[in-house]
C-alpha cells in the first residue's frame, strides 16, 4: 500500500513526500544475497495489491520511477526471479 501511495504522490509532483516513503520502506526492507531486497510482512492478503509477487512488483515500479537506483532495483528483482524458480520446481516435481 505504501508503495501505491508513493506512486501516486510522484506522479501527482508530491515528490519529496514520495522520496520520503520510498526512503522509509528501504530502510525497513530486509537485504540478502539469495533473496535480494525484501520486506516480512508481505505475505498476501484479500486484495490483489496484497499478494506478496503483485505488491513487490509495485514495489519495483515505485522504486524505479522514484528513486531509480539500480542497485536496489536489481536486488528487487532477485526476489521475483527466486519466486519464480522456487514456483517452477515446486511445478515440476509435483507432476514428475
Amino acid at each position: 500500500m505504501q508503495g501505491m501511495i508513493a506512486l501516486a504522490l510522484h506522479r501527482q509532483g508530491e515528490t519529496a513526500v514520495a522520496k520520503k516513503i520510498i526512503a522509509s520502506l528501504k530502510e525497513n526492507a530486509l537485504v540478502s544475497e539469495e533473496m535480494g531486497m525484501y520486506w516480512k510482512d508481505l505475505s498476501g492478503g484479500y486484495y490483489w495489491y496484497e499478494a506478496p509477487v503483485e505488491a513487490h512488483a509495485l514495489l519495483i515500479e515505485a522504486f524505479t520511477e522514484i528513486a531509480n537506483d539500480a542497485t536496489v532495483i536489481s536486488n528487487l528483482k532477485n526476489l521475483v526471479a527466486e519466486t519464480k524458480t522456487n514456483s517452477t520446481l515446486a511445478h515440476h516435481h509435483r507432476y514428475s
